[in-house]
């Protein structure tokens, strides 16, 4: 499966990391217990076009590894990252640079 083109923002003041493959398009939204919100085209319903976590840095970080914190289907596919550098990362490593870059760095910072 070819990788994705991914974009990261994070939203500090809200603590909710989104993850959007590009070029953006309508999507359906589910959320798991995890807070996770799964973005499916909404043409098709079932094509992920991406995530929005919520309470990134204070809630779901340890769970990042939780074998329910992603839907399967999430878990093959692979994205390009520009930003980060990432080529054909899967959806936890392109996690672990966001939770890197995007948050811990603040935190020494202050």
């Amino acid at each position: 499966m070819a990788s994705r083109k991914l974009k990261v923002t994070y939203y500090a003041d809200k603590d909710i990391l989104c993850l959007e493959v590009v070029p953006p398009r309508p999507a359906k939204v589910e959320e798991n217990e995890f807070g996770v919100l799964i973005r499916y085209d909404w043409e098709d319903g079932t094509t992920i076009v991406g995530f929005e976590i919520l309470d990134f840095a204070r809630h779901f970080i340890p769970f990042l590894y939780h074998p329910d914190a992603f839907p399967k289907e999430a878990l093959s596919l692979r994205f390009d990252v520009d930003e980060a550098g990432l080529k054909d990362a899967d959806i936890r490593q392109v996690i672990e640079w966001a939770y890197r870059h995007l948050v811990a760095e603040r935190l020494v910072l202050v």
